[in-house]
C-alpha cells in the first residue's frame, strides 16, 4: 500500500494532509475484526462493491469485472498441471525456470492463487512446514501489470499478506507489482513529472520486462473495451513503433480482412495480441524466440472464437501453439439469465481459453484445439462443474472434444460425418441482406397519430400539444410524444 501512495510525498501535494491525517485516526479507532469474513478477504469485496456503487459507469466503460475465486481457482490449477504435465515442469509455478505475468492484474486474485497453489504443493511435497526460501524465490518471478492505481493498491496489499500468511518474508525480492500499462510500447519512456516519480519508475521497470524478461505464463482476465481504438488505448498493439516493429495485432489480421476488421477493435483482442507475443513470438537479439515453450491461459468474451472477423487470430493460435484448450462458460447464450453468468455484470458469453506451445515452433502443424463446456445451470452449479476439470477431462466422465483442425476454423467441436457432409446455409443462399432495420423506433406504430400529427401545419400548435407532441415540424425524426 506504501507505494501505491507513495505518489502523495511530493511537497506539492501537503495539502492533502488535512484529509489523510483525520482519515487515518478513524481508521485506527475501528476494530479490525469487524472486517472480517468467511473468505478472509473482506478488503477485496469491500472495494469491489465500492466500485459497482460509486461508479458503475467507470467499471463498465473500461470493462473491469473481477474474476470469481472458483474460476481464478480452476484457471491457476489447470495452468499448473499443463506447466507439469506438456512442458516438463516438476514443481508447475514453482519451477525456477517459470516466470509468471498477469497483464491485467486488477486486485491479484491470480497472483495470491498461485502463491497458495505453489504453498499447498511444496507443503506436500516436503512433507512438513514450508522454509520462507522457497516461496521467496517465486515471489522474484511474479508480475503484476496494473494500469488503475485503485486496484493496484488493493493487489499490493492482498499479495504481501498472502506470503505473509505463509510466513515468507519476501523483503529482499519482493514481487514486482507495478502500476503501468501493459500495451504501452515498451522502446518509449513517458515523463511525469517530479510529483509522479514513484509512477514513472513503476513505468521504466514495466518496460524493462517486456522488452527483455523471458516470460512462461501470461494469465489473467484482461478488460473488454469494444472500439478500442476510437479511445485511444493499445496504440503500440495496433501501430506499432516506426523505429522498431509493426503492430502486434497484424499477426491475427490476414490480407482480405479489411471487411470485418472491426471484430478485432477490442481490449481483450489487443491482450491477447500482447500475451500471445509475449510468450510466443518476443525473439532475442539472436533472432530466435525468447521463451521457445510457455502458456497463455485467458478468460475472455468468446467472439474469437467463431466470428469471420477473427478468422486470422484463430489462425495464428493454431500455428503460434501446439495445443489448446477452450472451455465456455456460457452455453445459455448472451443476455441470459443473471443467475447463470459467471460475470453476472456481463451479458456477452464467455470463455476460457488455455495455448501452450511445448518447444521450438513448428508453424507447419496446426494446433490440436480441444473444447468442453460447462452444462448449462447457475454460477454456482458451473463453479462446481469446474471443480471436477483437468487435462484428462472431466470426473464426471466427460472427455474433451477435438476441434477441426483447418487453419481458420471456429474453435466449435467437429460435428458427426452425416451433418458436416451437408452444405452450409450460406452456399445455397449466397445473398445475404440485414433486413429491415428501424434504427428509429417512432415510425413504428399501430395508428396513423405520428403521422398526422407531425404533417400538421404550424397553426395548429394547441392541437399538437394537447395531444403530446413536444418537438417542432419539421421531418418527424425529433417526433416525441408523452405516453401516458
Amino acid at each position: 500500500m506504501g507505494k501505491a501512495l507513495a505518489v502523495l510525498t511530493d511537497e506539492a501535494l501537503i495539502d492533502l494532509r488535512g484529509i489523510i491525517d483525520p482519515l487515518i485516526d478513524v481508521i485506527s479507532a475501528v476494530d479490525p475484526d469487524m472486517f472480517k469474513d468467511e473468505s478472509g478477504d473482506a478488503y477485496l469485496h469491500l472495494y469491489e462493491g465500492f466500485l459497482n456503487a460509486y461508479d458503475p459507469e467507470l467499471r463498465r466503460r473500461t470493462g473491469t469485472y473481477y474474476t470469481p475465486g472458483e474460476v481464478v481457482r480452476f484457471m491457476v490449477g489447470f495452468t499448473d498441471e499443463v506447466l507439469r504435465d506438456r512442458l516438463g515442469q516438476e514443481d508447475g509455478y514453482g519451477s525456477e525456470d517459470v516466470t509468471v505475468v498477469d497483464p491485467a492484474m486488477g486486485t491479484g486474485t491470480f497472483l495470491i492463487n498461485i502463491i497458495d497453489h505453489v504453498a499447498k504443493h511444496l507443503s506436500l511435497k516436503y512433507r512438513g512446514p514450508l522454509k520462507s526460501g522457497l516461496l521467496r524465490d517465486l515471489s522474484g518471478r511474479l508480475v503484476g501489470l496494473e494500469k488503475q492505481t485503485g486496484p493496484y493498491a488493493v493487489a499490493e496489499l492482498r499479495v504481501h499478506h498472502a506470503f505473509q500468511s505463509h510466513d515468507a518474508d519476501v523483503t529482499g525480492r519482493p514481487p514486482r507489482l507495478l502500476v503501468a500499462d501493459t500495451l504501452d510500447d515498451p522502446a518509449v519512456e513517458h515523463h511525469l513529472g517530479f510529483m509522479y516519480e514513484a509512477i514513472a519508475r513503476h513505468r521504466r521497470m514495466a518496460n524493462k520486462i517486456k522488452a527483455d524478461e523471458k516470460v512462461m505464463v501470461v494469465i489473467g482476465n484482461p478488460p473488454y473495451l469494444r472500439g478500442a481504438r476510437q479511445s485511444g488505448v493499445g496504440r503500440w498493439v495496433t501501430e506499432g513503433n516506426p523505429n522498431d516493429q509493426g503492430p502486434i495485432l497484424a499477426r491475427f489480421h490476414p490480407e482480405d480482412n479489411g471487411r470485418v476488421g472491426y471484430a478485432l477493435d477490442n481490449l481483450y483482442v489487443y491482450f491477447w495480441a500482447w500475451s500471445t507475443w509475449k510468450v510466443f513470438d518476443q525473439l532475442t537479439a539472436a533472432g530466435t524466440p525468447k521463451a521457445p515453450s510457455g502458456v497463455v491461459a485467458l478468460i475472455t468474451n468468446s467472439g474469437y472464437l467463431d466470428s469471420e472477423g477473427a478468422a486470422g487470430m484463430r489462425h495464428y493460435l493454431r500455428e503460434a501453439a501446439d495445443e489448446g484448450w477452450i472451455i465456455g462458460l456460457s452455453p445459455e447464450g448472451a443476455y441470459s439469465d443473471t443467475r447463470t453468468r459467471v460475470f453476472q455484470g456481463v451479458k456477452r458469453e464467455i470463455c476460457i481459453a488455455v495455448f501452450v506451445r511445448h518447444g521450438a515452433p513448428d508453424s507447419g502443424t496446426p494446433a490440436r484445439v480441444w473444447r468442453l463446456d460447462v452444462p448449462a445451470g447457475t454460477r454456482e452449479e458451473k463453479f462446481d462443474w469446474l471443480d471436477g476439470l483437468g487435462l484428462d477431462g472431466h470426473r464426471d466422465g466427460t472427455s474433451w472434444q477435438l476441434c477441426p483442425t483447418q487453419w481458420t476454423a471456429p474453435f466449435h467441436v467437429t460435428s458427426d460425418s452425416e451433418w458436416s457432409a451437408m452444405p452450409p446455409v450460406d452456399a445455397l443462399l449466397p445473398w445475404t441482406s440485414s433486413g429491415n432495420k428501424n434504427n428509429r423506433n417512432w415510425p413504428v406504430s399501430p395508428s396513423r397519430q405520428p403521422t398526422t400529427l407531425t404533417q400538421a401545419a404550424p397553426d395548429q400548435g394547441k392541437q399538437r400539444s394537447a395531444a403530446g407532441v413536444l418537438s417542432r415540424r419539421r421531418s418527424g425524426r425529433n417526433l416525441s410524444l408523452r405516453v401516458p
